[in-house]
């Protein structure tokens, strides 16, 4: 269970309070044999909202929607193995399912609490290996893909920006796809290790926050 809030004075003497109060159900299960690892995770909130300018209740003021829930459900694997006596690997797998749901979402300039729901699915892989080239170099390297669903402040939310600036959430923003290549070479000898690695990450509809010409930020997808 937590709790978070925020409570901002301005200079003419307006104050604006947000309240957050969050309750997180999880569950996870893992097992191991013969280089396999595999399990599964869950995880479900249930979201309260509360906004106040004042001292009086404020629809459009709450950090999220309020009487919202988004859950997460997660199947994953990896195998590790081994080629020869100078090559490991490992090569792994994870589905992911998120889906959220919320009922008072007040955006700025509605007259009427909205309500909504989102649902997004995404399976990654990743692949990893090591050459040793003796008893002390190494080479690696490895790609892998990653999964982001946008959360409910992405989806609804209501924050305090810089400059007086309000930033707002999107119902109709898209999760984020990551690519990542990486490269490197370790040296372990004794009590001597060091290692030098280069990576590039290829970022797929990034979330991000953009002026919305009204004086505020929104969130929106970039390049």
């Amino acid at each position: 269970k937590t709790q978070d809030s925020e409570f901002r004075v301005r200079g003419s003497g307006r104050t604006d309070l947000k309240i957050l109060d969050v309750d997180t159900f999880g569950l996870g299960f893992q097992a191991e044999s013969a280089g396999l690892v595999w399990g599964a995770d869950y995880y479900h909130d249930e979201v309260d909202s509360q906004g106040f300018r004042n001292g009086a209740a404020r629809a459009s003021n709450r950090p999220v929607a309020n009487d919202a829930t988004y859950d997460s459900l997660g199947l994953f694997t990896n195998y590790s193995g081994e080629i020869g006596d100078r090559f490991t690997y490992d090569a792994g797998a994870r589905f992911t399912y998120i889906e959220a749901d919320w009922n008072g979402y007040r955006p700025a300039g509605a007259a009427a609490d909205q309500s909504g729901d989102a649902s997004w699915d995404n399976l990654s892989f990743s692949l990893r290996g090591q050459y040793d080239l003796d008893d002390q170099w190494s080479l690696f390297g490895g790609a892998s893909q990653a999964f982001r669903a946008p959360n409910l402040d992405d989806l609804t939310g209501s924050q305090f920006a810089l400059n007086g600036l309000d930033s707002n959430g999107s119902p109709n923003v898209d999760p984020e796809k990551y690519l990542t290549f990486e490269l490197g070479t370790r040296f372990d000898k004794g009590g001597l290790s060091f290692q030098l690695s280069g990576y590039h990450t290829w970022i797929d509809d990034g979330i991000v926050r953009v002026d919305d010409g009204m004086g505020g930020l929104i969130t929106t997808n970039g390049s």
